[in-house]
């Protein structure tokens, strides 16, 4: 699961986001992501992790901080390579 946070620490710099994000800090606070903010970041991951998501499965207050949503990519990968 750190090689996950690694590659989205590295992301949310390409987004152009310069500074440390702390992985279990909330997002929101330490990048001032909204509501839309958080749905791209959902595709950015989608398209780099190669995952599908579910819209109407994802809670995004879930997802507001880096732990969490490596979390949630390596259970959906998981997911995704037993089907």
């Amino acid at each position: 699961m750190e090689e996950i946070v690694k590659q989205l620490q590295e992301m949310f710099k390409e987004m152009g986001y310069a500074q440390e994000i702390d992985p279990k800090r909330s997002l929101t606070a330490q990048l001032g992501l909204d509501s839309i903010s958080l749905i791209e970041t959902v595709v950015m991951i989608e398209q780099k992790f190669k995952l599908e998501f579910d819209e109407l499965q994802l809670d995004l207050a879930a997802m507001d901080n880096i732990s969490n949503l490596a979390k949630l990519i390596l259970e959906h990968s998981e997911t995704q390579e037993r089907v």
